[in-house]
């Protein structure tokens, strides 16, 4: 884990992985490796998801902003 800001506001986290895959051949093996992070939000209880969870109502049933959001300018 790594923080994303040195702010004591920010509520984002890093978290480092890698991932290997190795797969038999007539000859040996052929193996693969990514390493990568993802941003993580960590709210309430220190529960991590993708996209912050008390972001709250964005858009209506019909999918129109509800007026709470204010249009870029």
């Amino acid at each position: 884990f790594e923080r994303m800001g040195n702010s004591v506001e920010e509520k984002r986290v890093k978290i480092k992985h890698k991932l290997q895959y190795s797969t038999p051949t007539p000859r040996g093996k052929a193996s693969e490796e990514d390493t990568t992070e993802t941003p993580m939000w960590v709210n309430k209880g220190g529960k991590l998801t993708i996209l912050q969870e008390d972001q709250g109502q964005l858009f209506s049933i019909k999918g129109t902003t509800d007026g709470k959001l204010k249009a870029a300018q």
